[in-house]
């Protein structure tokens, strides 16, 4: 493989079509949906697609602005257990997955990590380029709650980053200038996916910057610690610090979340995991162990924050 796709050369009647099967032919999940955000006949766009070995492939897209989604709908039809490493060239683009919303509008080349076995929404407001590692996780040897943690704890500082982003830059030349080089890389571009999602999952560092008070940090770890606890509330919290429960909020307005969505929202993703890391728990053991002493509330608000109930998550993602 190579040039899969040149807009230019092709009935502009036909773009949706070719798109979604040079996606598809490049590696993406089955039920990805590709939506041109101008007009059909002004789209412009290149897909590359190059196979590194089984199990393994290289895409590079180079694009009007465009969405990629897919959703739980899809998912149910078109399963795809593979993770997807993403070197997103500098401009405005959003992403959502696994409770991450992602809004930049970078000067620089930025590292992207997406689970094709979860909804995902990408959103490029630019014309721009990405260069996309696919992976399947049966060469990974990792369980999906590590992925999920490695996308929610990815980020520059994370001591792999920088790396895997030159690598994903060099394999793009490689495939460019001698592809046949390309199978001998297949050992080590597994081999370092899985060291980037191992070191990203495990790392708990840099979720409060430098700039962060202490208390804040202080209370986000006894947070960490108690979340099981259904009585763990701002009240609570402010008691264990010996401070007000006004203090407590006048300082948590340096976060970008507020202190209630933050605890149900790890409340809710620690639960997520727990539903196929320990496929022994009834819904209702999963959500009391969890701080949830309700499991209907449970199951509202997980559909809330997910789009599907905690049954249907186990039963899609096992």
């Amino acid at each position: 493989m190579a040039l899969l796709l040149d807009t230019t050369t092709i009935d502009s009647h036909a773009v949706i079509a070719e798109l979604h099967n040079a996606f598809r032919v490049a590696g993406t999940a089955p039920g990805l949906t590709v939506t041109p955000l101008v007009p059909h006949h002004a789209f412009r766009a290149r897909v590359s697609g190059w196979t590194i070995g089984e199990g393994t492939s290289l895409m590079h897209v180079e694009s009007d602005p465009i969405t990629l989604s897919i959703s739980s709908s899809r998912l149910r039809t078109a399963m795809a257990d593979r993770v997807a490493l993403v070197a997103v060239s500098p401009g405005s683009w959003s992403h959502r997955q696994h409770g991450v919303v992602t809004h930049t509008d970078s000067r620089e080349s930025t590292l992207l990590m997406v689970d094709q076995a979860a909804p995902y929404d990408f959103r490029r407001a630019d014309r721009g380029a990405s260069t996309i590692v696919h992976v399947d996780t049966n060469l990974l040897d990792l369980p999906p709650s590590a992925v999920r943690r490695a996308i929610q704890r990815l980020r520059p500082s994370s001591r792999l980053y920088q790396l895997y982003l030159s690598f994903l830059g060099e394999l793009q030349e490689v495939a460019e200038s001698n592809p046949q080089v390309l199978s001998e890389l297949h050992a080590t571009t597994t081999l370092l996916t899985h060291a980037l999602i191992l070191d990203a999952a495990a790392d708990t560092s840099g979720s409060a910057g430098d700039d962060t008070p202490d208390i804040v940090r202080r209370v986000k770890a006894y947070i960490e610690r108690n979340i099981t606890d259904p009585e763990l509330s701002a009240g609570s919290i402010a008691i264990a610090h010996n401070i007000s429960v006004r203090g407590l909020y006048k300082a948590w307005q340096m976060t970008d979340t507020g202190l209630q969505d933050y605890i149900m929202g790890l409340r809710l993703d620690r639960a997520r995991d727990s539903l196929l890391d320990q496929p022994h728990l009834t819904i209702a053991a999963v959500a009391r162990h969890h701080g949830f002493a309700d499991p209907t509330h449970f199951t509202h608000r997980f559909r809330d924050r997910f789009q599907l109930s905690p049954r249907d998550w186990r039963r899609i993602h096992r």
